[in-house]
């Protein structure tokens, strides 16, 4: 018997103007309500710029603020592109420019969407 795959879903909201600990809360609220619901969860925030500030202060010293910024979403559209199903957009997503490039990707790679209990408990984060 075949096992079932979980669909991966990849997180995209704002981090931008949030302290790190506070995007940080509401990217892993919605990781936690997504695996509660059964989906695999791809959250930015796990990746190495926001695991490791100290290497995100090194590239935006090393590459200036526009390429450190460019090579981060670049990575994380990769990720979006390679490993995940669908996409969950947190609450004030349509302030992120990295947000609405995501979600740009996203509807032109044909990925899948959540259920709409998910989506409804996602955008009630603060």
């Amino acid at each position: 018997m075949a096992k079932e795959l979980k669909r991966k879903i990849y997180l995209s909201g704002p981090m931008t103007g949030y302290e790190p600990r506070e995007y940080r809360r509401r990217f892993g609220e919605a990781e936690a309500i997504l695996r509660r619901h059964g989906y695999g969860c791809i959250n930015p925030c796990r990746v190495w710029p926001c695991r490791f500030p100290w290497l995100f202060r090194l590239m935006n010293a090393v590459l200036g603020k526009r390429l450190a910024y460019a090579v981060i979403l670049a990575y994380d559209l990769i990720l979006l592109m390679t490993r995940a199903d669908g996409i969950a957009m947190l609450p004030g997503w349509q302030a992120s420019r990295g947000a609405q490039i995501e979600n740009y990707v996203s509807q032109h790679f044909w990925m899948y969407g959540i259920s709409k209990a998910v989506t409804e408990e996602i955008e009630r984060i603060k």
